[in-house]
Parts: C-alpha cells; structure tokens; sequence
C-alpha cells in the first residue's frame, strides 16, 4: 500500500482506508480492480490486437492489463 500511495499520490486514503487495505488482501484486490477499471475507461489499456486475439476475446473474455506508467493518467 506504502508503494502505490507513493506512485499515486492523488490517490485519497487516510489511515483508516489504508489500514483496511494492508489488513486485507481482498480490499487491496478491490482497490486495485478499480484502478484497473479507471484505466479501461481512460483507454489506458491493452486491447485485443489482431483477428486471433479478437476471436478468442470474444469467447473466452479479455483481461485488461494497463499499460506501463499509465497511473498517473488515472485521476
């Protein structure tokens, strides 16, 4: 938690939201699923690229991994 509040210092979280976060691993999942889907709506991710990927995205679903130094793109 200590690495992310200090790559994303716009990142919000008092000592109670934080203490949640390094109690937990599923808040901590939670949290970063939501920064995940702020880069989704942001653009900030990787798409399926070419007629393969596309096909078994559409099958099998797609995981949208950021891409590189995009956190500071997210507030």
């Amino acid at each position: 938690m200590a690495e992310l509040c200090a790559a994303a210092p716009w990142l919000r979280c008092g000592p109670a939201e934080r203490a949640a976060y390094d109690g937990s691993e599923h808040a901590f999942d939670a949290l970063i699923a939501a920064l995940a889907a702020r880069a989704v709506e942001r653009g900030l991710t990787r798409l399926p690229s070419g007629p393969e990927q596309t096909r078994a995205a559409a099958v099998e679903g797609w995981i949208h991994v950021p891409r590189a130094a995009t956190l500071p793109s997210l507030p």
